[in-house]
C-alpha cells in the first residue's frame, strides 16, 4: 500500500491480552504511517479496561483518550510513549470521545445512562479533572433514558448532538448562544440510534440506527426553536 504520514491508532475491542482474562478484553494500539506496522500495544491489565470502544487525540496530539464501553472509565495515555497517564470513573457504559474545538473540554457519552461527561483540561498540564454531567433526557419524560453513545462535536463548540440508544431519537445540546446550557431539539431517528456525524460546518448532522437500514438527516433549522429551557 501506499506511504503514509504520522500514525494511526485503533481499538481492538474484543482482543484477550496477558493478564486480563477472557471475561475483560481490549486492547489499543498505534501504527506508523510509513511502513504500516503496529507500532506498540496497551492493554492496561492492571487497569483492565474492558472493551475499550473509541479514542479521541488531545489538541496537541500528547495524549490519547480511551473509552472503556463495558466499565465505567476513561483512560489516558502518553502518544509518545504510551505511557498510562490517567484512569477517570465516569459512569456507566462511557462510549465515545471527543473534545470541543474552542475549550480543549472533553466530552464521553454515558451509553449505560444518560448524559454526556464534560471533563475540563489543564492546557499546561494536560490533565482532566470532572466538570459535569450534561443530561440529554426529556425533563418531561424523567424516566425515560437516553442512553447516548457516539455523539458529534459542532465545528465551533457551539453544538453537540448525540444518537440516544434507548429513547430513539437524537438531541441537539447549545453550549453558547442564545439557548446556552440548553437541549434546544429532539428529532425521532428510530430504534437504538448509535451513530452521529455532522457536516463540516455543522449546518446538517446524519444519525444512523443500529439494528435497522435507515439513517436520519437533520438539519441544523430544524432546531432552531427550543422544545424547552
Amino acid at each position: 500500500g501506499h506511504k503514509g504520514g504520522g500514525e494511526g491508532w485503533c481499538r481492538q475491542q474484543c482482543e484477550w491480552a496477558a493478564g486480563k482474562g477472557a471475561k475483560v478484553p481490549g486492547a489499543m494500539g498505534g501504527v506508523a504511517g510509513q511502513s504500516w506496522n503496529v507500532k506498540r500495544k496497551i492493554a492496561l491489565p492492571e487497569k483492565k479496561m474492558n472493551k475499550g470502544h473509541n479514542m479521541w487525540p488531545s489538541h496537541d496530539q500528547k495524549q490519547v483518550y480511551q473509552t472503556e464501553w463495558h466499565g465505567r472509565s476513561l483512560f489516558v495515555v502518553d502518544r509518545v510513549t504510551g505511557a498510562f497517564l490517567q484512569e477517570i470513573d465516569l459512569g456507566y457504559d462511557p462510549a465515545h470521545v471527543m473534545t470541543r474545538v474552542d475549550t480543549q473540554q472533553v466530552h464521553v457519552g454515558l451509553n449505560g445512562d444518560d448524559g454526556v461527561v464534560e471533563l475540563n483540561r489543564d492546557l499546561t498540564t494536560g490533565v482532566l479533572s470532572y466538570g459535569r454531567t450534561i443530561s440529554m433526557q426529556d425533563p418531561n419524560h424523567p424516566t425515560k433514558q437516553t442512553q447516548p453513545h457516539a455523539h458529534w462535536m459542532g465545528f465551533d463548540g457551539k453544538h453537540m448532538v448525540t444518537p440516544n440508544s434507548t429513547s430513539a431519537d437524537s438531541t441537539l445540546y447549545a453550549f453558547t448562544g442564545l439557548h446556552t446550557g440548553n437541549v434546544i431539539g429532539k428529532h425521532d431517528t428510530g430504534a437504538v440510534s448509535v451513530s452521529a456525524v455532522m457536516m463540516p460546518d455543522s449546518s446538517k448532522c446524519y444519525e444512523s440506527t443500529y439494528p435497522g437500514h435507515t439513517r436520519s438527516d437533520m438539519y441544523r433549522s430544524m432546531f432552531s426553536t427550543p422544545i424547552w429551557g
